[in-house]
Protein backbone atom coordinates (compact mmCIF):
# COMPACT_ATOMS: atom_id res chain seq x y z
CA UNK A 1 0.00 0.00 0.00
CA UNK A 2 3.06 2.41 0.71
CA UNK A 3 4.84 1.75 -1.91
CA UNK A 4 1.75 2.69 -4.49
CA UNK A 5 0.95 5.84 -2.76
CA UNK A 6 4.45 6.77 -3.09
CA UNK A 7 4.62 5.58 -6.97
CA UNK A 8 1.16 7.62 -7.70
CA UNK A 9 2.68 10.92 -5.42
CA UNK A 10 6.07 10.52 -7.65
CA UNK A 11 4.17 10.55 -10.59
CA UNK A 12 1.90 13.10 -9.68
CA UNK A 13 5.12 15.69 -9.29
CA UNK A 14 6.64 14.79 -12.35
CA UNK A 15 2.79 15.32 -14.13
CA UNK A 16 3.48 18.81 -12.11
CA UNK A 17 7.14 19.52 -13.33
CA UNK A 18 6.08 18.01 -17.15
CA UNK A 19 3.27 19.39 -17.63
CA UNK A 20 1.59 16.28 -19.01
CA UNK A 21 -0.28 13.11 -17.74
CA UNK A 22 2.35 10.06 -16.95
CA UNK A 23 0.61 6.75 -17.40
CA UNK A 24 2.31 4.25 -15.38
CA UNK A 25 1.02 1.28 -17.00
CA UNK A 26 3.49 2.50 -20.00
CA UNK A 27 6.97 1.75 -18.58
CA UNK A 28 8.77 3.68 -21.60
CA UNK A 29 6.84 6.66 -20.91
CA UNK A 30 7.96 6.18 -17.22
CA UNK A 31 11.50 4.83 -18.07
CA UNK A 32 12.21 8.44 -20.29
CA UNK A 33 10.33 10.24 -17.90
CA UNK A 34 12.73 8.68 -14.90
CA UNK A 35 15.97 9.38 -17.25
CA UNK A 36 14.95 13.24 -17.96
CA UNK A 37 14.58 13.76 -14.11
CA UNK A 38 18.03 11.64 -13.43
CA UNK A 39 19.80 13.72 -15.95
CA UNK A 40 18.44 17.01 -14.48
CA UNK A 41 19.85 16.05 -10.90
CA UNK A 42 22.98 15.09 -12.21
CA UNK A 43 23.32 18.53 -14.30
CA UNK A 44 21.96 20.60 -11.59
CA UNK A 45 24.85 19.10 -9.10
CA UNK A 46 27.76 19.02 -11.73
CA UNK A 47 26.79 23.04 -12.34
CA UNK A 48 26.70 23.66 -8.35
CA UNK A 49 30.02 21.72 -8.11
CA UNK A 50 31.79 23.60 -10.92
CA UNK A 51 30.42 27.11 -9.26
CA UNK A 52 31.94 26.40 -5.87
CA UNK A 53 35.38 25.04 -7.28
CA UNK A 54 35.17 28.60 -9.75
CA UNK A 55 34.59 30.48 -5.87
CA UNK A 56 37.76 28.67 -5.02
CA UNK A 57 39.70 29.15 -8.16
CA UNK A 58 38.87 32.72 -7.65
CA UNK A 59 40.17 33.05 -3.91
CA UNK A 60 43.53 31.21 -5.04
CA UNK A 61 44.14 33.19 -7.90
CA UNK A 62 42.88 36.56 -5.87
CA UNK A 63 45.52 35.67 -2.97
CA UNK A 64 48.29 35.02 -5.54
CA UNK A 65 47.68 38.10 -7.09
CA UNK A 66 47.91 39.91 -3.54
CA UNK A 67 51.36 38.09 -3.06
CA UNK A 68 52.47 39.29 -6.28
CA UNK A 69 51.82 42.77 -5.12
CA UNK A 70 53.44 42.30 -1.83
CA UNK A 71 56.32 40.83 -3.43
CA UNK A 72 56.84 43.26 -5.51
Amino acid sequence: MQVSNLEDQIIKILETKYGHSIDKDDPLMLTITAQVLAAEQITESYKINLESQFIRFKEDLQAILENEKIDS
